[in-house]
């Protein structure tokens, strides 16, 4: 835990993070939430990881994977986050979410929330 925390710290000191980390397998520390839904509501589903900037950030529902234009992402000092939203939310919408963050090395798959 001590070579992680000095490891962020460099990074938030310099801005980047040190190669051994940028190889790191991402680390969930955010999984989506399983919610009620009202019809036609706005519904804002969140997940975040530490890992690279360079991490790729997928979402899937009911194990398809979803357009990357239906959510957001950002990444700060080390923290991955992004947020799914579904603006009008129908029956369609109902299903199983998740999200998955990959490097070159492997994927991590969130928990799922329904």
């Amino acid at each position: 835990m001590r070579i992680v925390t000095t490891l962020l710290l460099f990074a938030v000191l310099v801005g980047t993070l040190p190669e051994q980390l940028q190889a790191a397998l991402p680390t969930i520390t955010l999984h989506p939430k399983s919610t009620t839904v009202i019809q036609d509501a706005r519904v804002t589903i969140s997940c975040q990881a530490f890992g690279a900037s360079s991490t790729v950030i997928k979402w899937f529902k009911d194990g398809s994977l979803m357009p990357s234009s239906s959510f957001t992402k950002s990444y700060s000092f080390g923290r991955l986050s992004s947020q799914l939203t579904l603006s009008k939310a129908s029956n369609s919408d109902q299903g199983s979410y998740r999200c998955e963050f990959s490097n070159t090395n492997e994927a991590v798959r969130s928990r799922s929330a329904t």
